[in-house]
């Protein structure tokens, strides 16, 4: 799925997977750094774009939303699950648990046509 851009090239593509975040006091949340970075690149003002993969689960399609809010472009590679991550805080810091395993992220041919100035590819 490819949203089209306005006219002109995008300040950022961000290429990175969504993932679905899984608390320790029971919530869940999209999550992943391709969220995140986009977050931030919106929040000083430039324009971005999305390359993402991603699953059916609620929080995911979240995700898809803020993204499609914050985007020009958005091309999203669907697979049957998400990328799952259980946090956990200690004394030590945040730890992940990585619990499941999405799908890669692909390019379709229409994705040549996003002009940017700039890629980020967001693991």
């Amino acid at each position: 799925m490819l949203m089209e851009p306005r006219p002109g090239p995008l300040d950022l593509l961000l290429v990175g997977g969504l993932t679905v975040d899984h608390f320790a006091d029971g919530r869940s949340a999209p999550g992943g750094s391709v969220l995140h970075a986009t977050r931030a690149a919106v929040r000083r003002g430039l324009r971005v774009g999305v390359v993402t993969a991603t699953g059916p689960e609620p929080e995911a399609q979240e995700g898809l939303a803020e993204l499609r809010g914050h985007s020009e472009t958005l091309e999203v590679t669907r697979h049957g699950a998400t990328s799952t991550f259980r946090h956990r805080d200690s004394a030590e810091g945040r730890r992940l648990r990585f619990e499941r395993a999405g799908g890669p992220i692909t390019l379709d041919s229409s994705s040549e046509r996003i002009g940017t100035r700039a890629i980020l590819y967001a693991p």
